[in-house]
């Protein structure tokens, strides 16, 4: 048994060569796509599982990405956020434009801005204190945009709260300790 290539055969096995390295490429391409895909879900998962607002928003002030805890801040979904700007979420137009305003600076001056505690009125109506920091960002496709995360430090500005009024205590009754004993060494003399 021998095997032959003849001339008709070799257009054949040419066609089987190129058809299998086409093939191979579509595979490749196909593989590079589902390790873009699962690449981008495992960065979703973390940016979503950060405690922390974490959000891009163009110019216009209108969001490109935002986090679950952000969007429950609003009390609505990741896709309700995505496309509106902080005006149509808040309807406090005074307060929007003020932030509008703030992420545009930080556009322009291309600065980072850390806000140590900005108020935010949760969906359900509770006043939260945030820690925020915005910079510069530029997108995939080379907008300038303004990249924010902030920390609800609520809890923790409250604590903090508790305890300068308990030193105050302590200090209003050291001194009112101070003032018996020497209204006593008064009474003595």
């Amino acid at each position: 048994y021998t095997t032959e290539i003849v001339a008709r055969d070799a257009g054949i096995v040419e066609v089987v060569r190129q058809a299998g390295t086409e093939l191979g490429r579509v595979y490749e391409r196909e593989q590079a796509q589902k390790d873009a895909r699962r690449r981008e879900e495992q960065l979703r998962q973390i940016i979503d599982n950060v405690p922390h607002w974490i959000y891009v928003k163009d110019r216009d002030g209108r969001y490109l990405l935002a986090n679950k805890t952000l969007a429950s801040a609003y009390g609505l979904t990741i896709n309700d956020v995505l496309g509106h700007t902080q005006q149509e979420l808040i309807h406090d137009d005074a307060e929007a434009a003020r932030i509008l305003a703030h992420d545009r600076s930080v556009i322009a001056t291309g600065q980072v801005s850390t806000t140590p505690n900005g108020l935010f009125r949760a969906a359900d109506g509770s006043m939260r204190n945030l820690r925020i920091t915005k910079m510069p960002y530029t997108t995939q496709t080379g907008e300038l945009a303004v990249l924010g995360i902030a920390e609800d430090i609520t809890e923790q500005v409250a604590a903090e709260g508790e305890l300068r009024r308990a030193q105050r205590m302590d200090a209003l009754g050291k001194m009112t300790g101070g003032v018996a004993h020497d209204f006593n060494n008064l009474l003595t003399i």
